[in-house]
């Protein structure tokens, strides 16, 4: 997969792609007003099947969504995805990557994990206000799972 940033003036905002990671089109609008937007791509494919949208603060790169074509995934190209937003954050000298999300989100949270976060906190009620409820898994979204992985920084 070839990732590369975001070109307003080539590529088109992956909207269904994003909204598999957040049904909320609001939210995304406000993650890629503050944030950077990255693209995957297959070698023979000009149709972005991986997109991630990260937002920064002081000293933590935070993923406010990031996903992969229902197709494909599996196939590890969001682990390629993080790798290469983890290189991003060491070359620009973040200490820490983060990301949420929810509660019932079992399959996330596992793959999280296998990228190399850890589970740092939770952020209660986070979602109790979506409309209509989210369901996974049979559960109910209601609060932000919090993971985190330190960052080291590329020695001089």
């Amino acid at each position: 997969m070839i990732i590369q940033p975001y070109q307003p003036e080539t590529d088109n905002i992956p909207y269904p792609l994003l909204m598999l990671a957040d049904p909320d089109i609001r939210r995304i609008d406000e993650y890629l007003a503050n944030g950077r937007l990255f693209l995957g791509y297959q070698q023979s494919n000009d149709q972005a099947v991986a997109a991630a949208i990260v937002n920064a603060s002081e000293s933590t790169l935070e993923i406010t969504n990031i996903a992969t074509d229902p197709s494909l995934q599996g196939r590890g190209y969001g682990k390629q995805m993080v790798a290469f937003i983890v290189g991003f954050a060491r070359q620009h000298g973040y200490a820490t990557l983060q990301v949420g999300t929810g509660n019932s989100s079992l399959d996330q949270l596992g793959f999280y994990q296998k990228c190399g976060f850890r589970i740092s906190g939770i952020i209660p009620d986070f979602f109790i206000h979506d409309d209509p409820p989210i369901f996974e898994n049979g559960i109910r979204c209601l609060d932000m799972v919090l993971l985190t992985q330190s960052i080291s920084r590329l020695s001089d």
